[in-house]
């Protein structure tokens, strides 16, 4: 702020000198140009302090955005800064083309742009999708995010572009547009994780050790405080051709990926500990093959 204030300061000095020191032989012309010269001042100095005010390391800007603390205002807030900058700049030029009567060059300056806009449209295309997604918030950064190209967590938002870390630890960089014209899952967003597995119980089980089975799980599951008790479901549900199938289904409010592995491995660990208390064994996938009478006969030679 100190340099646009000493140039305020200089040009109104000067202004003033000129205005009321000037000979009167040439008052009129000094007047006309002192008149432009403030104005054109005017227009450097508040141009001067919008664009010093919305860089990122002003005072100003770290209040409003250390405000709003959220991960998606730490994108938007850049953007936003970079579009006043430009809209200041474009204003400031326009109004010294009008003052000195470059007009011409200022409709030069549109048509040039319509034909760069053409020329970059998928630039363009890019920085659109980039608004939506800073705008429409499908994902922010540190989302783990699922696309039908890329699954991984999200690292950086700019305009052209989206960084991905992938888990095979690759960064993958996907254009915005690209992007915001595709399916989006946000695994982050999500409240709770489902868990659902099968135990294939051999069929040898007894049907009093099958119900004391699901009636163990089932408690277990409802006193454990990672488990959500809205909806658990534990069932001997099918016959199928080699077991007896107990279906689990369940939701667990772990949502770190690390944290939600460790809750399964150990409520693997106690359904295990549940089965071997109650003497029930899982059953093995069998075969059968049947051999013809000749077979036997060559067999048994």
């Amino acid at each position: 702020m100190e340099k646009p204030l000493k140039f305020l300061i200089d040009m109104l000095g000067l202004y003033f000198s000129l205005k009321y020191l000037a000979l009167s032989i040439y008052k009129e012309e000094l007047t006309l140009i002192t008149e432009k010269v403030l104005r054109c001042g005017l227009v450097i100095f508040f141009t001067w302090i919008i664009y010093n005010v919305t860089m990122e390391d002003s005072l100003l800007y770290n209040r409003i955005k250390n405000k709003y603390t959220d991960k998606v205002n730490k994108i938007i807030f850049p953007f936003i800064s970079i579009i006043i900058r430009i809209l200041a700049l474009i204003a400031a030029v326009s109004i010294f083309s009008r003052e000195f009567g470059f007009s011409g060059f200022v409709t030069g300056l549109g048509v040039s742009g319509v034909v760069i806009a053409l020329a970059a449209q998928e630039t363009f295309s890019n920085l659109f999708g980039g608004m939506v997604i800073l705008f429409d918030r499908p994902f922010s950064i540190g989302d783990w995010i699922q696309t039908s190209d890329v699954e991984g967590i999200v690292k950086e938002i700019t305009f052209r572009s989206t960084k991905i870390r992938t888990f095979a630890k690759a960064l993958v960089t996907v254009p915005n547009s690209k992007l915001a014209n595709s399916y989006i899952i946000n695994w982050t967003d999500r409240k709770k994780r489902r868990i659902f597995f099968k135990l294939p119980l051999d069929y040898g089980t007894r049907s009093k050790k099958i119900k004391i089975l699901v009636k163990e799980i089932e408690d277990f599951l409802l006193n454990d405080e990672r488990v959500d008790k809205e909806l658990v479901i534990v069932s001997f549900n099918a016959f199928s051709e080699h077991s007896l199938d107990v279906s689990i289904y369940f939701y667990t409010n772990v949502m770190e990926y690390l944290a939600y592995e460790k809750t399964k491995e150990d409520i693997n660990l106690t359904i295990l500990e549940i089965l071997e208390k109650n003497e029930v064994s899982l059953a093995i996938p069998w075969s059968r093959v049947e051999l013809s009478k000749n077979e036997e006969a060559e067999d048994g030679k």
